[in-house]
């Protein structure tokens, strides 16, 4: 008999293997949960979504198992699981980061004057870059803050449009 025949003849050739289809599915959606993580300076987020992922694709994989009750379970664990975790946030003691982008006329003393304001407001500068124009009639302040609690950003600004060098303030969160 040639090769030929036996691909022919023989189903079981090419028969599938369950456990290895599903292996496949899980590392492909590990690397898809991967991709939602991001890490900026000392914040980590998207674990969560990534978890989610990869528990649909488990899912996914038991239902295309006919296992139905183990997949109702899972889906009924893993909501109770979610749900307390999101009440959980509220009272757990987070961190926030913001980026402040500070534009004012150029002068010497104006960086150690918004870091003062940001820390009198409970920030913590982490990370701070100064663009200055060629004709230096401008600077512009980028810093990356982090609070311990929640922080009133129209505080902030409010209190850095009050210098007279300041000319725009932009707060974005994160």
């Amino acid at each position: 008999m040639t090769t030929a025949h036996i691909l022919m003849k023989s189903s079981s050739f090419a028969q599938l293997a369950p456990s290895r289809l599903a292996a496949g599915i899980m590392t492909g959606m590990g690397f898809i949960g991967a991709g939602t993580i991001i890490r900026a300076h000392h914040s980590v987020r998207g674990l969560t979504t990534s978890a989610c992922l990869w528990l649909t694709a488990a899912l996914g994989v038991v239902i295309g198992s006919e296992e139905y009750m183990l997949a109702i379970k899972a889906s009924i664990i893993s909501y109770i699981i979610l749900a307390f975790l999101g009440k959980m946030d509220t009272y757990m003691k987070t961190e926030a980061f913001q980026v402040l982008i500070v534009r004012t006329h150029p002068d010497s003393g104006q960086l150690n004057k918004i870091k003062k304001i940001c820390n009198e407001c409970g920030g913590k500068v982490m990370d701070t870059s100064i663009i200055r124009g060629k004709e230096k009639k401008h600077s512009v302040y980028r810093f990356h803050l982090k609070f311990e609690v929640q922080v009133d950003g129209d505080k902030i600004v409010d209190s850095l449009y009050e210098l007279p060098e300041v000319e725009k303030v932009i707060w974005k969160k994160f």
